[in-house]
This record gives C-alpha cells, structure tokens and sequence, in this order.
C-alpha cells in the first residue's frame, strides 16, 4: 500500500450494541456476537488506528432488499425479516436471529 492509498473500514456502534444472542449461555459455537464486535472496536481505540490517516471509518448506508436479493434467495430475507418482527428465534444450527437483525443487515 502506498502511502496515498487508503484503507475505508465500516464501522457502527449499533453493531457492538444490538443482536444480542436470544439465549444466555450458547450451546454452539457462534461468531454473531455484538461483544465480538465491542473487543476489536474498543483494540482498535486502544492501538489508535483511527489516528492513521490511510484509514478512514465509514459508516454503513441503510440498503434496500433489492440489494439483498443480490446475495440472499428472497426465501431466505423473507425469513430472517419475518423473525424479526416476531421479536427472534433461531434460523439453524449457528444463526440466530433477534428483533435487530434485519434492520442491523440492510
């Protein structure tokens, strides 16, 4: 990387905030974590990334479920929007889906 080049990182706090798992002690392994998300925001404070001027936060634009459809079946949006609004559950063995989810993936 050259020194004119840039690093662009999406960055949310609602991500390290919301989508709590629906259970309190997991019996799988899961990565969707909101405190997965609060450590390595809270390293990358700590090791001052966000003063390196090649890097930029950026924050995420709200998206449409057009833009879904381009890498989910409607089958699969559907579902994750309709547990949603039911308040969560789980979609299979390692998702869990809470009343954030869909709001937080467009």
């Amino acid at each position: 990387m050259t020194k004119d080049q840039k690093i662009g990182m999406v960055v949310d706090e609602d991500f390290a905030l919301k989508n709590n798992p629906p259970y309190q002690h997991p019996i799988f392994f899961s990565y969707e974590n909101p405190l997965r998300i609060r450590v390595i925001l809270d390293y990358f404070e700590k090791m001052n990334l966000w003063d390196d001027k090649r890097i930029i936060k950026l924050k995420p634009k709200v998206i449409n479920e057009n833009l879904l459809k381009l890498a989910h079946t409607k089958y699969y949006i559907d579902t994750v929007k309709r547990l949603s609004s039911f308040g969560g559950g789980i979609l299979d063995e390692e998702v869990f889906i809470t009343q954030d989810t869909f709001s937080l993936a467009k």
